[in-house]
């Protein structure tokens, strides 16, 4: 194993895999997992760190949360628990433009990562299911 990949593994994976067993981790795991997430995404899709994700890294991350169903329901879920953790450690509600987005929520008692509303107006997210789901590829 080449060392990068070695120091993932003891950096991200086995702390990631350590804190699984714990029903409360879900917002440690969910904290650590999107930005793994976002590396992947933007080093797949050759987009650079200061540059807005590109539909085609969006794309990718419906391949992984197939869930997500197409671009505009992946890049809502992205505003409401990427921006929402990474920037505020919580969900959003409002998008940088002021806008509303829909409601987000967190549980740890379902098996799906990743649930939507047919009409868009809330989405369920479990963390521990999708960083398990991300790491197994």
């Amino acid at each position: 194993m080449n060392e990068d990949l070695a120091n993932f593994k003891a950096w991200y994976a086995d702390v990631l895999t350590a804190l699984y067993p714990n029903r409360d981790a879900g917002i440690a795991v969910l904290t650590l997992s999107l930005p793994l997430a976002e590396r992947y995404l933007r080093q797949k899709n050759k987009v650079a760190p200061r540059s807005d994700l590109t539909d085609a890294c969006i794309t990718s991350l419906i391949a992984i949360l197939p869930a997500l169903r197409d671009v505009a329901t992946a890049r809502q879920f992205w505003a409401v628990y990427r921006h929402g953790f990474l920037h505020q450690a919580t969900l959003s509600a409002v998008a940088r433009g002021g806008a509303s987005l829909s409601v987000g929520w967190l549980t740890h008692d379902t098996v799906e990562p990743f649930e939507i509303r047919p009409d868009g107006s809330s989405s369920r997210f479990t963390p521990f299911c999708s960083a398990r789901r991300s790491s197994a590829r």
